[in-house]
């Protein structure tokens, strides 16, 4: 345990603050037609709230983390 905490530490990210999403993940993404793809909205803004911007990240990873994990 003391050897992960150090882990946890040594690589904390720097604590900002942002509105973040809350539920990103493809399906909630408008995108253009064409060879050339872009944004054109983000949908489904519900769960919305402040908090960290990797964390929007980190919930779009974790079915791909915790599948996994389950095979």
């Amino acid at each position: 345990m003391e050897a992960l905490l150090a882990l946890f530490k040594a690589n904390m990210p720097d604590d900002v603050s942002t509105v973040i999403h809350g539920d990103w993940k493809p399906d909630n993404i408008i995108m253009s037609e064409g060879l050339s793809p872009t944004v054109l909205a983000v949908v489904d803004w519900e769960l919305s709230t402040i908090g960290h911007p990797m964390s929007d990240l980190a919930n779009m990873c974790l079915p791909y983390h915790v599948s996994y994990i389950l095979k």
